[in-house]
């Protein structure tokens, strides 16, 4: 085929349409098990904490330099728990149903002994597990928004729901609008996952739902001693200080390309019965034979449950608690934030998930010894897990951040008791710009009396104000005012002037419309490249620009030297969330502002020289990526979109478009931290409104990123995404008169008949 030479045969046998094996129930179930494992494995994490702390134990601590002695604590800062906005689903325990009934004391958090997994084998796992499961740092904007509003706070008098989900955004999109009907009583309308049945977030007739990523802590990590056998053969861990045989467990791997006839390779795997796998280290040829000390992984989702039965029970639930019920008694793992009104009027959330209960003193968000000493006790109760039904303030909102507050005092394990057991649930949240932001917008929409309606709940969706700028703008101003009274005159503050001898002189030229810029800043980030942008949305545009490529330069110049010191990547959101902390609240740090200093040079870098360095080197960056005149400078020029294709294939990517949003938006746009790359992939997959109305049935809208038809020459190809790029949705037909009155106009319209199946 062409410049290939494939084997007779061979093209046919990998690529043909032959070898194609019919679509079985158990594909369904297997992409149902992904998808919940994509969303709740987080062993990645733990990993990465541990290798944090032993790189610093190993070039810090103890060191005779008094700069890398002054970073001793700089992994527990840049894995804080804590949030940057401390703002909660609801206001601690006491509100969750079913929660402790009497606060116990919180146990104090005493740590497990240490860990003595070696620094070369948590780097060779860490890097097997990246991008497994929900790697934050490979895929930060892995989240989701949801909220439900009840009665009194509802324009209409009845409840309402909007979801917003935060998933990869290619061409076709991740989700497809879909309304099923059956015989037992099914008639439900919202989005499909591709090949996985039944509707995972939208409405029936009587009930509305929409979900988001709890980060429940659902998978530990265990470092295991192996050891021969003293009986039978085989490899052995220590447990208890007994022996317990690891398991083999032999998989075989088909892969093929053009120019490449099929390969099979045969792989050995090894599993600690009541741990889980051994974490292979990939080799060419395989993955490397057992050692002495070897990580395993344990995961809730490998004990099964049946998570499509949970959604079909969601899907003909006919008000809340049937939706709770069936979600507590089957959805058992895929953590998730579920929010739930209904046509009686009642909002609800619930995480109905299995939690381990963990030891007394463990610190599950690190790797822990597989001594037997940190083993799980069963699970709590489904009901004791975070949820809220009816509470006085008439609303709920979740957005991936700490439900309950359990991270309130940097501690998530320092929780009450239920059983003896501190209810820990997690300590990777995210860091609350987002909920924060929902929760204002709301209070700010009922102040004086107001109520809420639909048109509200969408315009909250599209918000695109970035409270990280809370941090950024003061810092960027106070290092702008600096450097100008430098350049004004010289001495003022002398210890800047090499930085802006060094200075392009169009940036030194450009401080003072800088400043102002920034000052003006209202943390809203618009494109404002459309002809309709008004003299303010481009003057927050320009300061958008300005104000992430400070973010990402501020990162490079404060803890990207201790990042290169101790050879580990950093991650989008606990950079940000660190920045914003040593730049508000630096006594709060175990390493206070000794990171401002750059531990690889002799001299000691102040504060003051430090952000005034990054705010040179991000009016360098936006000088270099949009141009030399500034009036022409747009974040909508580098803060793009456009959804591809799996393949290079230009016809089937959406069109590259501006967008207004960034790092913390409510309307999720994040560009990272790394470099000065501002275009996005990952965002909302669904933008989901509805009203349950008990009279007219659910009155709804949404959008996906893409369209209902992959078909390039169809005009439904892009129709949805040309909307969703403008926040706008279209109205959703439920009952059978308004899908036929839709049917009659795509007719009259694009001459496309509709077929309806009757069951």
């Amino acid at each position: 085929v062409g410049k290939y030479m494939i084997p007779k045969g061979g093209l046919e046998l990998y690529y043909g349409v032959s070898s194609i094996t019919p679509w079985t129930e158990l594909d369904s179930v297997v992409l149902g098990e992904l998808q919940a494992f994509q969303l709740a494995f987080d062993g990645t994490t733990d990993v990465a904490r541990t290798t944090w702390d032993k790189e610093e134990a190993a070039k810090f601590v103890g060191s005779p330099d008094a700069a890398k002695a002054a970073r001793v604590g700089f992994s527990d800062d840049y894995w804080r728990a804590l949030p940057f906005e401390p703002v909660f689903t609801v206001d601690g325990w006491k509100e969750v149903a079913g929660g402790p009934t009497a606060l116990a004391k919180p146990p104090r958090s005493r740590g497990r002994a240490a860990n003595k997994a070696s620094l070369a084998m948590l780097r060779k796992d860490l890097a097997s597990l990246e991008g497994v499961g929900l790697d934050r740092r490979q895929d930060p904007d892995r989240g989701s928004n949801n909220w439900v509003v009840g009665p009194t706070n509802s324009a209409t008098g009845r409840a309402m729901v909007a979801n917003d989900t935060h998933l990869s955004l290619g061409s076709p999109s991740i989700f497809y609008l879909v309304h099923l009907s059956a015989k037992d009583g099914l008639d439900v309308m919202g989005v499909q996952f591709p090949g996985i049945p039944l509707v995972t977030l939208g409405m029936n007739r009587h009930v509305g739902w929409g979900s988001t990523v709890s980060y429940v802590d659902v998978t530990d990590v265990y470092r295991e001693t192996v050891v021969p056998c003293s009986a039978g053969g085989g490899s052995c861990v220590v447990f208890k200080g007994a022996q317990v045989k690891l398991v083999p467990r032999e998989e075989t791997f088909r892969s093929s390309g053009f120019g490449r006839p099929g390969t099979e390779t045969k792989v050995t795997y090894y599993d600690v019965p009541h741990h889980g796998p051994i974490v292979p280290r990939i080799t060419g040829s395989g993955i490397e034979p057992l050692g002495a000390e070897e990580l395993s992984v344990r995961y809730t989702g490998y004990e099964s449950a049946p998570l499509l039965r949970a959604i079909y029970g969601v899907n003909v639930a006919k008000n809340v608690d049937e939706c709770v019920a069936a979600l507590q008694k089957d959805f058992a793992y895929g953590g998730q934030n579920w929010v739930l009104a209904d046509d009686s009027g009642n909002i609800a959330w619930t995480q109905a998930i299995r939690v381990p209960r963990r030891p007394k003193g463990t610190k599950p968000w690190k790797v822990l010894p597989g001594d037997g000493s940190a083993e799980w006790d069963g699970y709590f109760d489904p009901k004791v897990a975070p949820n809220a039904k009816n509470p006085a303030k008439g609303y709920l909102v979740t957005a991936n951040a700490d439900p309950v507050g359990v991270t309130a005092d940097n501690d998530p394990a320092n929780e009450p008791e239920v059983g003896g057991f501190p209810l820990y649930m997690g300590s990777d949240y995210d860091p609350g710009t987002r909920v924060s932001r929902i929760t204002t917008r709301i209070k700010e929409g009922l102040a004086g009396g107001k109520k809420l309606d639909a048109n509200a709940l969408a315009s909250i969706q599209a918000d695109a104000v970035t409270n990280w700028g809370k941090a950024w703008q003061p810092a960027f101003v106070a290092a702008v005012t600096e450097l100008s009274a430098e350049l004004a005159t010289p001495g003022t503050h002398a210890e800047l002037a090499p930085l802006l001898a060094a200075a392009p002189a169009n940036v030194k030229a450009f401080l003072g419309e800088a400043k102002t810029l920034a000052a003006g800043w209202t943390y809203d980030t618009p494109a404002g490249t459309e002809p309709t942008a008004t003299p303010k949305e481009i003057a927050d545009s320009k300061a958008t620009a300005i104000m992430a490529a400070f973010a990402t330069s501020l990162a490079q110049a404060a803890v990207g030297d201790e990042a290169e010191v101790l050879g580990v990547k950093l991650g989008r959101a606990p950079t940000l969330k660190l920045l914003a902390t040593l730049l508000s609240a630096p006594n709060t740090l175990k390493t206070k502002e000794a990171l401002f200093d750059d531990v690889r040079t002799p001299a000691v870098e102040t504060r003051s020289f430090t952000l005034a360095k990054a705010a040179l080197g991000a009016l360098g960056a936006v000088f270099t990526t949009q141009g030399a005149d500034p009036a022409a400078w747009r974040w909508g020029n580098v803060h793009t979109l456009q959804p591809q294709f799996f393949l290079p294939l230009p016809s089937l990517a959406q069109k590259k478009v501006a967008r207004h949003g960034g790092d913390g938006t409510v309307d999720v746009a994040g560009h990272g931290i790394e470099d000065d790359d501002y275009t996005y992939g990952s965002g909302a997959s669904i933008r989901f409104v509805a009203e349950l109305d008990p009279a007219k049935g659910p009155i709804a809208r949404n959008v996906i990123p893409g369209g209902q038809v992959f078909d390039p020459t169809s005009p439904h190809f892009s129709d949805l995404y040309d909307l969703y790029v403008k926040n706008q949705t279209v109205d959703l037909a439920f009952s059978v008169e308004d899908v036929v009155a839709r049917a009659k106009v795509e007719a009259e319209k694009n001459k496309i008949g509709r077929r309806r199946f009757v069951p």
